[in-house]
């Protein structure tokens, strides 16, 4: 891969975590609050931004336990059950993969079931007593129920009726670096 697309950036983690911080700075209110672990990529990626001013940001170390009072604990245990769950995340297997796409496709599809077609926990919290009940989606008001299959996959989306941003249309559009293969375009129902 380096001969066909050259070394590694090393500033990779920083280059795109501003990209990110940018997007998400442009769809807020003015101000950003930004919880992370103490990866130094991300200040770096904060104080080359234009906004920087704007941004709120809320460091947790990753030595804290992992558990329900921990800030990051959505985005940890996301990331546990990607490893468990996704043979293609995990760590020291002939699962795991080897294109970047093929992860993303993956976690997708992941994240897709886990937002919209299964409640936030599978067991009962005292603090939160529709933990058990609602979906991550029917809590921020986006779905009135948890979501079948069928129903989530009912309605077809035209890429025409949502703006992409330029990631996301790299990927759509194939032109990725990365792309392991040609991905045909929706031509419509």
């Amino acid at each position: 891969m380096e001969e066909e697309f050259g070394k590694y950036d090393p500033r990779a983690i920083q280059n795109d975590s501003k990209r990110i911080f940018e997007r998400l700075l442009a769809k807020s209110d003015g101000e950003l609050q930004l919880h992370s672990d103490n990866h130094y990529a991300y200040r770096r990626a904060i104080k080359t931004m234009a906004g920087k001013d704007q941004i709120n940001h809320l460091i947790t170390p990753a030595k804290l336990t992992r558990n329900f009072r921990n800030r990051l604990f959505a985005i940890n245990h996301t990331d546990m059950l990607t490893r468990h769950l996704l043979g293609t995340f995990k760590r020291e297997t002939i699962a795991f993969s080897k294109h970047p796409v093929a992860m993303m496709e993956s976690f997708i599809l992941f994240a897709t079931q886990k937002n919209y077609m299964k409640p936030r926990f599978s067991k009962k919290h005292k603090r939160d007593p529709l933990a058990h009940i609602e979906s991550p989606a029917m809590h921020l008001g986006l779905r009135s129920k948890i979501q079948s299959f069928n129903e989530f996959y009912r309605d077809r989306i035209s890429i025409h009726h949502v703006k992409l941003n330029s990631d996301w249309q790299d990927l759509f559009d194939s032109t990725y670096l990365a792309s392991r293969r040609t991905i045909r375009a929706y031509a419509g129902i």
